[in-house]
């Protein structure tokens, strides 16, 4: 009788199990990306911490993805602003680690983000901002640009190109510094 997927849930030590056969080096709970049959298969994708391992036609696990391999810190996240209040954000992805980000208003159109410790890296910083949209009162484009290595500023105009605000609506944001 073939185990579940949850009965071979892989632990954290190293640990050869007789019935599943390969050897994983893992320091915690392993998660299956993909229900796949353990067994006989050479597919299968298995994710320890930021790791990610496939299984090998021998049965071994091999490391594909190493969680240090990724050349940027990333800060994802949906903005949404009305009148005269500060941007609110919906944090999507935060690899920054105890970084913390605090969106306020600066002017009508204008908002920035300011890091708690010098994150943006001069011309390692990349910024992708949902950019146009149309409603109620037209047109309008956003734009955002690299201000400090703790601030990135945020401008949003109307149709006439003059900056106003209550144009951010589940706007994404996409910060990356490049290590």
């Amino acid at each position: 009788m073939a185990l579940t997927i949850f009965q071979k849930s892989i632990l954290a030590t190293q640990r050869k199990d007789a019935e599943r056969g390969p050897n994983i080096h893992a320091p915690a709970k392993a998660t299956i990306y993909e229900r796949v049959n353990l067994d006989n298969a050479t597919e299968g994708l298995v994710k320890v911490g930021g790791n990610v391992y496939t299984r090998d036609s021998s049965g071994d696990y091999q490391k594909i993805v190493d969680a240090d391999d990724v050349p940027y810190n990333k800060y994802v996240a949906l903005l949404a602003q009305s009148g005269t209040s500060a941007p609110v954000a919906i944090v999507l992805q935060n690899t920054f680690g105890e970084v913390t980000f605090t969106w306020t208003r600066v002017q009508e159109g204008e908002y920035k983000v300011t890091a708690n410790s010098a994150v943006f890296t001069e011309d390692k910083t990349t910024i992708l901002l949902g950019t146009i949209g149309t409603g109620a009162a037209g047109f309008f484009e956003n734009a955002a640009a690299w201000d400090s290595t703790t601030e990135i500023i945020v401008r949003t105009t109307n149709n006439s190109g003059n900056e106003a605000d209550t144009r951010l609506s589940n706007t994404a944001i996409e910060v990356k510094v490049y290590k």
